[in-house]
């Protein structure tokens, strides 16, 4: 039987599906009591607590993270309690932000199987509990960008409808605002999304799209960016954040340099050796990693590169002339992770951490850092997921395997993005069309736009320092959304 959800319906729904995904997170909470407490949280914290404040990390977790930390530690007695207090906030707003996708793929699907199919997805795959008790700032980051992903498919299946709607309005701001908040890259996607957005409402003949229609998005979206310039820089000038270094968009130079000079040393005369010296010191490009940049960016001189940028530039330049293959070696082994399947994600092997040193597997950090204590009310289920996080357990099943791989997962949304461009049809800019039955249907093309968004994250973390599962969380949090989107 199908039929169009009411208001209250939906509703509903939200409700009900928000309660049984956080209800089915809280065996795995138990496990991991107080949270995972990792990735970069120590440092925050440190921040807060210290009241030294950089822009290294985004100054909103910093502060949302440390502050209720600290504020355990102050008024419940404990840093767990303060840790336990973030990650119980944490899962309520995921799980609601996914009760929201459930609201969604039922009113595309109109069968039951639309309700439960994604509850159980959101609720008992290991990859999103694991990162709902995760204190590492691309949770929050990542569900921002999933409400950014529904609203605009909300939006462009009904303009009109969705504009009329104030709290649909407030809720793509809000949303965006949050996004690049919480990640740097995430406004670098949302900016060339937006572009792509504006040009495709621009190029359509569609008579919805009015030019009123698209003065008004365009006015939302420059208000997005504006909101979260304004809130970002007065937030850094209030707490005299010091400014971050440019080696983290420096990953890929940093990492092509230093793997000719490790393994064709002879490619640098004496001269521009000294030169690379300046800025990598010769005992931090002896530590050079493959597959991630960590060890070789904490070395790297921030006060020379702002000196003469040109020089290094001009460096890099010529070294990437007398060995281009090296180059390309260089970024791919910092990337490949996220576009080749079979890869297995043991950046961290062999790296000795607070209570355990990664060997086969980096899938997940696990652990509980100071000045938090892992005190597990299920230990059993720990094992489970300490397994899944530092071993190959799941990735020496065959098929399983891929539900887990990045790699796979990018080239199912990639081979599903060309599929919507393959049927886009004679009538590209049509915003519905009239189904048998008399419903409303929208069109390949305005699916494939709010999408695309997914597509230019993915681009921004290809340069990044190394691949882990954390930075493309986007691949499983939106997975049900965009079968729903593409099959509909």
């Amino acid at each position: 039987c199908r039929k169009e959800l009411t208001e209250k319906e939906a509703c509903t729904l939200w409700l009900r599906s928000w309660i049984l995904i956080f209800l089915c997170w809280l065996p795995v909470f138990l496990a991991f009591y107080p949270g995972a407490f990792v990735y970069d949280a120590q440092e925050e914290y440190v921040q807060v607590a210290t009241r030294t404040f950089t822009t290294h990390h985004p100054l909103a977790h910093v502060l949302l993270l440390g502050g209720m930390v600290a504020a355990g530690n102050k008024f419940l007695g404990s840093f767990n309690a303060g840790i336990a207090l973030y990650t119980i906030c944490q899962m309520i707003a995921l799980s609601g932000v996914f009760g929201y996708s459930v609201v969604y793929i039922r009113r595309k699907m109109q069968s039951k199987w639309g309700e439960w199919l994604p509850i159980l997805f959101y609720g008992l795959f290991p990859v999103i509990p694991m990162y709902a008790v995760c204190s590492a700032k691309d949770g929050i980051f990542t569900a921002a960008l999933l409400v950014v992903i529904l609203q605009m498919l909300y939006f462009f299946e009904d303009p009109v409808a969705w504009m009329s709607k104030r709290s649909s309005r407030i809720a793509g701001i809000l949303a965006a605002v949050v996004m690049m908040l919480f990640r740097n890259n995430g406004v670098y996607a949302y900016l060339l999304w937006s572009l792509c957005a504006l040009a495709f409402l621009a190029a359509c003949k569609y008579t919805r799209y009015t030019p009123k229609l698209m003065g008004r998005v365009g006015r939302m979206m420059l208000g997005a960016l504006v909101l979260y310039l304004l809130i970002g820089r007065s937030t850094a000038g209030i707490l005299d954040a010091a400014p971050g270094g440019k080696q983290e968009l420096l990953t890929v130079p940093l990492q092509q340099m230093a793997r000719v000079y490790a393994y064709a040393p002879d490619t640098y005369s004496v001269e521009e050796r000294d030169t690379l010296y300046e800025i990598l010191p010769k005992e931090h490009l002896a530590l050079y990693t493959p597959r991630i940049s960590d060890l070789l960016k904490s070395g790297f001189n921030n006060d020379n590169f702002a000196a003469d940028p040109a020089k290094y530039l001009a460096l890099w330049i010529k070294i990437g002339l007398r060995s281009p293959m090296t180059y390309l070696n260089g970024w791919l082994l910092t990337s490949y992770g996220y576009w080749y399947p079979d890869s297995v994600i043991n950046v961290y092997g062999g790296n000795t951490v607070h209570t355990y040193t990664y060997e086969e597997s980096s899938f997940f950090g696990f652990e509980t850092e100071p000045p938090g204590l892992r005190e597990s009310k299920l230990p059993l289920l720990e094992e489970c997921y300490r397994k899944l996080s530092l071993t190959l357990y799941q990735q020496r099943v065959p098929g399983l395997s891929m539900l887990f791989s990045p790699g796979f997962l990018f080239w199912v949304y990639a081979f599903c993005m060309g599929y919507l461009l393959w049927r886009r049809g004679e009538h590209p800019c049509s915003m519905t069309a009239m189904t048998a039955k008399g419903g409303r249907e929208s069109l390949p093309m305005q699916r494939f736009v709010p999408l695309l968004l997914i597509f230019f994250l993915w681009l921004t973390v290809l340069p990044g320092p190394t691949y882990l599962v954390r930075y493309v969380l986007i691949l499983w949090f939106a997975l049900p959304v965009f079968v729903t989107a593409v099959k509909v």
